[in-house]
């Protein structure tokens, strides 16, 4: 695809959330499922204390499954859904990719703190428990690099929509993406708005030359396919 590839304006029915819901499960093994009613998502929302929207106000994504708080309004709100949705599908291709190194390094430094179990294995030395207890201090808001740029990939696809679609970039758009980096939506990841701004920059550049992640590339073609966007030049 060259520097810029407009497309005809955008207008996801249902019936086209459907076929891309049905073509991601078929090529990536993405699956969509109710978030409230998991009862593992009740649970980590009581350890996400930090988030008290994390249950009804986000997607969440595990693996190749994405929870998503109300189906039936996503079917309602095709056109907003499906760029959320988008977003999540990109995690799920990073997690089928990369696996281990991509659950580590998302959830680190934070995992961590489970060298704090190994204080239970130390009590017959000592004090020397005491010093793996230490390692529970990795549950603080610490900088996670690693989540910031999985994350930053996701929002890529955002920012992939919004070239495809000739919306273009807004001020309000960059002041959003830096509150959710560095507040608590994902813990704090990013203490510096300047770094955050450097990474979107970064990847608004990746895809205004073509340079796309695989699941934009599927995305893009699927895209094409519903006469959505121009032909790859």
């Amino acid at each position: 695809m060259g520097p810029r590839t407009w497309g005809t304006p955008m207008v996801v029915t249902q019936e086209v959330l459907q076929d891309y819901l049905a073509q991601a499960r078929r090529y990536h093994g993405v699956e969509v499922t109710e978030k409230t009613a998991s009862k593992f998502m009740r649970l980590l929302a009581t350890l996400m204390f930090f988030n008290k929207t994390f249950l009804n106000g986000y997607i969440t994504t595990i693996g190749t499954t994405i929870y998503w708080p109300n189906l039936e309004q996503m079917y309602m709100h095709p056109d907003a859904a499906f760029g959320t949705l988008f977003h999540e599908v990109q995690h799920a291709v990073d997690y089928r990719r990369a696996s281990v190194f991509f659950v580590g390094t998302y959830l680190g430094p934070q995992i961590l703190f489970l060298l704090a179990l190994l204080s239970l294995l130390a009590l017959a030395f000592g004090n020397l428990w005491l010093l793996w207890l230490l390692a529970i201090l990795f549950l603080l808001p610490l900088p996670s690099i690693g989540r910031a740029v999985w994350e930053m990939r996701g929002t890529s696809c955002g920012l992939a929509m919004r070239v495809w679609g000739n919306s273009g970039f807004s001020e309000a758009h960059t002041d959003a993406v830096v509150a959710r980096f560095t507040g608590p939506d994902y813990y704090y990841m990013l203490p510096s708005k300047r770094l955050v701004v450097w990474l979107l920059d970064r990847y608004k550049k990746k895809v205004l030359s073509g340079n796309l992640t695989d699941a934009q590339k599927f995305t893009y073609t699927f895209l094409e396919r519903h006469g959505m966007v121009s032909p790859r030049g």
